[in-house]
């Protein structure tokens, strides 16, 4: 008899889990609430386990065909003066490379492969105890739950679990920035203040800023009111 899994959320983990679900033989259905594969401005970087599993899963193509080798990190300070160098070099040597991927890229490459059911447009949520899809109760063999901080199927193992607020707010995004594209990826530190810039392949730049408590509390609220966590 055939094994139904079902996914709840079509991001990189729900993908990801699909692929290997169907490697051990599942029918898999994946439930999407968005109408369409988000693509927000955001950047990764994938580690060599990260990149290991992808081609344990027979996805190492999809890491090649999207992925920029990273051959060096370094934490600055604001003066822009180096605090630390990460050893790349090493690390590659002994477990492979640092890689940085553009996130909708990596995402769309992950559902082009994958040949089970995806089903956008699906609300999954809890009513009296019965996790359901569009007002219909999900019966399978396996639920796994890939679907973000607001988690319908965390609610229905761990009811009354809650994200909450520890005091930053971020922007991320991605630009084209051509022959500015940075060499290497980096951090600059400040009080309560981070801003990143990690170099992806076809010429763009992933960025991010962040701000935390250390800004003064008065500052944060403003920007929790402002600010979005994907640009």
């Amino acid at each position: 008899m055939d094994r139904l899994a079902v996914v709840v959320g079509a991001g990189i983990a729900g993908l990801a889990s699909a692929h290997a679900l169907s490697h051990l033989g599942y029918d898999v259905c994946v439930l999407e609430r968005e109408p369409q594969l988000r693509s927000e401005g955001a950047g990764l970087t994938l580690w060599p386990n990260a990149t290991r599993a992808l081609e344990e899963l027979g996805l190492g193509d999809v890491v090649a065909a999207t992925a920029h080798t990273v051959g060096e990190a370094v934490t600055l300070d604001p003066t822009g003066s180096v605090l630390t160098t990460m050893p790349l070099d090493r690390i590659a040597e002994r477990f492979g490379s640092l890689v940085s991927v553009h996130r909708a890229d990596l995402l769309e490459a992950l559902y082009e492969r994958f040949r089970g059911e995806t089903r956008f447009g699906v609300d999954v949520h809890m009513t009296d105890g019965v996790l359901q899809a569009s007002g219909e109760a999900i019966t399978a063999d396996l639920i796994v739950g890939a679907d973000g901080i607001a988690s319908a199927v965390r609610d229905a193992v761990a009811p009354g679990v809650a994200p909450r607020l520890v005091g930053y707010a971020a922007w991320r995004g991605v630009v084209l920035s051509g022959h500015w594209t940075p060499k290497r990826a980096s951090e600059t530190i400040g009080r309560g203040q981070r801003f990143g810039l990690v170099p992806l392949r076809g010429d763009h730049t992933y960025w991010f800023a962040v701000l935390g408590d250390g800004v003064g509390s008065e500052n944060l609220g403003s920007v929790r009111k402002l600010a979005p966590t994907d640009s």
